[in-house]
Formats: C-alpha cells, structure tokens, sequence
C-alpha cells in the first residue's frame, strides 16, 4: 500500500487543481509517446491529434528531474540515517516532499537535521521547481532559433 502511495503522490492530480505531483498530464502524455515509439510510429497520436515534439520533450524533462530529484533524495535519506527508517518510510517521506502531500509515515520531527533539510528543499523544489520549470519550458525563446544543421547520426541504443 506504501508504494502504491507513493506512486500515486509522484503522478499528482490533474493540471487546473492545485495538487501537487508530476500531474496526470505529462504521465500520459509520456505514456502516449513511449507506446507509439514501441509500435515504431513517427509520431504519438490521440484522438486524431498529434502531440508535438517539444510538449513530448517538456514532458519528459518534467519526469526525468522529477524522479532523479526524488531518488536522489531517497538516496541521501537512507544513507543520514543509517538504516533507523525503513526503506519503505523513506520513500513515503520524499515522495511526500517533492510532491508536497503532507503525508508522513516515518515521523519527520524524528529524523536527523540533514533529513529534514533534504525533504524542506525537495518540497521547495516541488512547488516551485516544476511549475517554473514547466512554464519556462512551454515559453517560446526568442532569438535562440539556431540557423545552423547539424548532421543526424544514428547511435546504437537499447
């Protein structure tokens, strides 16, 4: 049930509420991508719209330093305090922080000061970072249109 939480606490709520969380927007505008890549179309397609490539690219940025913040912190939490907290207390804390919930499994006024100097700055992250991040991404940059092309190359990946 834990880890349903806290999936659930990193997804959030829908884009006009005020929740916090990735929204449920990006998770599926990212799923709608990944899928149509695994059917080996050029392009993701819903509702006989096509997504564009840069809001399939905000979406993954959102994702991507969403969950490396999340893990990070994870990281540093399990690591400060040596094993005192579960593994799965942890989780709970720092999905709660960078997705500011307010749910606490593990007792943060238990926690060492650099714990909890982690989780206050993943929920200043959390509030401020994405939305931020999001409308500085969705702002189209005048004058940064580079002229110049370069040539594709095709890396091996998998």
């Amino acid at each position: 049930s834990k880890l349903v939480s806290v999936l659930l606490m990193l997804t959030g709520a829908a884009p006009a509420s005020t929740g916090g969380g990735m929204k449920i927007t990006t998770i599926a505008v990212l799923g709608l991508v990944v899928w149509s890549a695994i059917r080996g179309e050029q392009e993701a397609v819903v509702m006989k719209k096509r997504i564009p490539r840069g809001l399939a690219q905000r979406a993954l940025t959102i994702v991507s330093v969403t969950l490396t913040v999340f893990l990070g912190g994870t990281l540093i939490l399990t690591t400060a305090e040596g094993g005192r907290v579960p593994f799965e207390d942890v989780l709970m804390e720092t999905a709660s922080a960078i997705a500011t919930v307010g749910v606490s499994s593990a007792g943060t006024p238990g926690l060492g000061t650099l714990s909890r100097i982690v989780l206050v700055l993943m929920m200043y992250l959390g509030r401020v970072g994405p939305m931020t991040m999001a409308l500085a991404l969705a702002r189209k940059q005048e004058g940064k249109t580079s002229h110049i092309r370069y040539p594709e190359e095709n890396l091996p990946i998998g």
